[in-house]
């Protein structure tokens, strides 16, 4: 068994869209998980300067929403921000970064805002003892592999042992579902798609 206790943990794919008031609030509603692992929103910073009030009611909102919906049902939430919240190294910031490197105020983009706003939103309506929120600098899924730290983090937050996370799904998400592949040769509309409903983990 992967798991640090007894518990089984089934795991349940939301297909929900974030702009949609009701689609997460129904799915967590019926489901009644124990842990939401909001990993959904538009990323990168190009294609959030493009469209950013998309940005904003995706990964702001929607965040609202997913919160919302955990804290109504009891259930713990792990939400995924970004290390784009950072101050760049090149403006004085930390190399490597840590988690009391400084914040950026000002030169964040809108990308970096939208996720520090998604955090603040979690930490105003999830209790403390209920919401972890990890910074990653990088996705990870399909052929890339993961940091050991986020590994742990993830693990621990989970209550699960890392083998947990290489277990095979049988039903793996296509290359062009993952946030961080094929970023260059990937149609937009199925690349947004896939943001949208945050596929990134296999």
């Amino acid at each position: 068994s992967y798991l640090r206790t007894d518990k089984v943990w089934d795991v349940v794919e939301s297909r929900s869209d974030l702009l949609d008031p009701h689609g997460i609030w129904d799915e967590v509603s019926l489901a009644r998980p124990d842990v939401v692992i909001h990993l959904a929103a538009l990323v990168g910073t190009k294609d959030c300067d493009e469209v950013p009030g998309v940005a904003i009611s995706t990964n702001v909102e929607g965040t609202f929403r997913a919160a919302h919906a955990a804290v109504a049902v009891g259930a713990r939430i792990v939400y995924f921000s970004s290390s784009a919240i950072y101050l760049p190294p090149a403006l004085g910031g930390d190399f490597p970064l840590k988690e009391t490197s400084p914040i950026s105020t000002t030169t964040r983009t809108i990308y970096g805002m939208t996720k520090l706003w998604g955090e603040q939103v979690a930490r105003k309506y999830v209790p403390a003892s209920d919401l972890v929120v990890l910074r990653p600098a990088m996705g990870f899924g399909g052929a890339e592999s993961v940091s050991a730290h986020l590994e742990t983090a993830l693990a621990e937050a989970l209550d699960v042992l890392p083998e947990f996370f290489y277990h095979v799904d049988p039903n793996p998400i296509a290359d062009e579902q993952c946030h961080f592949r094929r970023q260059l040769t990937t149609k937009v509309a199925l690349r947004q798609a896939a943001r949208a409903r945050g596929e990134m983990l296999k």
